[in-house]
């Protein structure tokens, strides 16, 4: 069931497709490329940009839909992961060219992007090589990893060291030299693209580079990636939803109990319900524990100069991550004790929901956040300023 978020946006239709999809997408590997037409052409990506007379769609709602969409396919909710976090960006920290990048995302464009190297992180990157074309150009050759979406983006962000500082590229996924390989190995979140951007001596001129919003702002002034963390949650919150979802279908449809049960069908059976009960729980409090950590994500982008909401919007990301996390395994774990031998073929791929939310979980992992949390609470500390806050 979907959220009124979802219906007044008009993606129901959508989400109850991918839904029905996303066992077979994810056990025989089929990407979402057919989707693509489509995704541009309802602006899947335009969710949140200004209406005429300023206002937005609300980021609490707008989670709302994120959260329905991971329910209904984790994968797709996570590949428009870095394209929301670049749209937020430039409306929030403007840039000279944040209106270029809005433009684009208004017409439905979708972007991608990845900044870091095998040999290094984002800001050394060793590999990246350069040759000289004409008095304007370049050839730019590199391999970027953990290129989330890249494979459905039509612009891709890709971050270089160029005269001895940072710089970002701008360029159409589609550009002569751009390689998109389908190599993510990882065991879970397989369609989200999230594997490798090729550059293979492709050339970019002075009008491919553009100024990330908020680039080299010292000190900042918020923290700049909790919307990339409270999104990831509520991708994780998604995954519970539909964990829960499985696990009450798998018990309706089933109509034999156990030998020794107490009753006739495993639907009355006490401890089952004992069981789905306790996952309903745990999936209604994963959800408002993301509602409580959107609102304080909106609360400090509406009074954007004012760090100590930037700071409270942060503590409680870091906060729902550990929370919901552990209760979406709860919700999981509740799905495999009540499924009999027969409901886990792999058909069913109800493997997945495992799989998925221990791949998004070790973006960051919580044993890190614990002891950040533990610091701030004894001693005042604040947590770092990086990617993972």
């Amino acid at each position: 069931m979907t959220s009124g978020v979802t219906e007044r946006l008009g993606f129901t239709d959508l989400v109850a497709r991918l839904a029905g999809e996303a066992p077979r997408r994810d056990s025989e590997r089929l990407l979402f490329g057919d989707l693509r037409p489509e995704l541009r052409a309802r602006k899947i990506g335009a969710l949140r940009l200004p209406r005429g007379d300023g206002s937005r769609l609300a980021l609490t709602e707008f989670f709302e839909f994120v959260a329905d969409l991971a329910a209904a396919d984790s994968n797709l909710a996570h590949s428009l992961r870095n394209h929301y976090a670049t749209t937020e960006n430039a409306v929030l920290d403007p840039s000279p060219d944040s209106a270029r990048l809005l433009a684009l995302a208004a017409d439905g464009l979708l972007f991608g992007g990845a900044a870091q190297e095998r040999t290094g992180s984002s800001g050394a990157l060793p590999d990246t090589k350069f040759e000289r074309a004409g008095a304007d150009g370049y050839r730019v050759s590199c391999r970027r990893y953990y290129a989330t979406g890249s494979l459905y983006a039509d612009y891709l962000l890709v971050l270089v060291t160029l005269d001895g500082g940072p710089r970002t590229v701008l360029i159409e996924s589609g550009r002569p030299g751009v390689e998109l390989p389908d190599d993510w190995d990882g065991f879970g979140q397989r369609l989200t693209g999230s594997g490798s951007i090729v550059l293979d001596r492709v050339l970019v001129t002075s009008a491919d580079f553009v100024e990330r919003p908020g680039a080299g702002r010292q000190p900042p002034d918020r923290y700049p990636y909790t919307f990339n963390q409270v999104y990831l949650t509520t991708v994780v919150a998604g995954i519970a939803r539909r964990a829960l979802r499985d696990a009450v279908e798998l018990v309706r449809a089933r109509g034999r109990n156990y030998y020794h049960g107490t009753a006739a069908r495993p639907a009355d059976e006490p401890v089952i319900q004992a069981a789905i009960g306790a996952a309903a729980a745990n999936a209604f409090a994963a959800n408002a524990t993301i509602g409580a950590a959107a609102a304080a994500l909106e609360r400090s982008w509406d009074a954007p100069g004012d760090f100590e909401l930037s700071l409270a919007a942060t503590l409680a990301a870091a906060s729902a991550k550990i929370t919901v996390e552990n209760l979406a395994l709860e919700v999981i774990d509740a799905l495999m004790r009540v499924a009999s031998g027969s409901t886990l073929s792999t058909e069913r791929a109800l493997d997945r929901h495992w799989r998925n939310l221990r791949v998004l979980a070790s973006h960051n992992p919580s044993i890190y956040k614990h002891q950040v949390l533990g610091a701030y609470e004894l001693n005042g500390t604040r947590p770092p300023l990086g990617v993972y806050f």
